[in-house]
């Protein structure tokens, strides 16, 4: 599946790959969000940081930040299956153009469709890194083992150095 998603998603020639950032910093703070059991009370810190820091959503965690009137930055998705189905869910209900996906080049396929800008990463473990990478460049340095790694390291590889983590619980609060 990783294989063939991959060989899907880069097949037109078109699609962006993202590119590591060889020097700088990046000016802005980072909201980094899963979707973990203290998300809910913090939304309203969210809420109220809107335009003031990167939000960058992990996973399942669009959906909150969407019913909530949060329009995150970028979305960050991992995952090679069975995402369809809530993507095109979240597509019916809310906006997703102003959101940037940035996803690994293994997941399905079928959701870029629902965003108007999609940006591709490596990961340096499945089989199509091998293959299909032509640079550790385009690989987010710690993007593994969840999701929310992919989202902290992509705030890390692009210079953020104030990053701030919401429902990011690990199974405790």
């Amino acid at each position: 599946i990783m294989m063939k998603n991959t060989y899907l998603n880069l097949r037109s020639g078109a699609a962006e790959i993202f590119v590591r950032p060889k020097y700088g910093q990046a000016e802005s703070s980072a909201f980094v969000v899963a979707s973990g059991p203290s998300l809910d009370e913090t939304i309203p810190i969210i809420q109220k940081n809107v335009g003031r820091a990167i939000i960058i959503s992990s996973g399942s965690a669009i959906r909150p930040l969407l019913v909530n009137g949060i329009t995150p930055d970028f979305h960050v998705e991992y995952e090679n299956a069975y995402l369809y189905a809530s993507i095109e869910k979240l597509a019916r209900e809310f906006d997703l153009s102003p959101v940037c996906l940035l996803a690994s080049t293994t997941v399905d396929p079928s959701i870029v469709q629902f965003f108007k800008k999609s940006v591709f990463y490596f990961r340096s473990g499945p089989s199509p890194y091998r293959l299909f990478c032509d640079s550790d460049e385009n690989s987010l340095r710690f993007s593994e083992p969840a999701v929310v790694n992919a989202s902290l390291s992509f705030a890390m590889d692009v210079g953020i150095k104030d990053i701030y983590f919401f429902g990011t619980d690990f199974g405790t609060k």
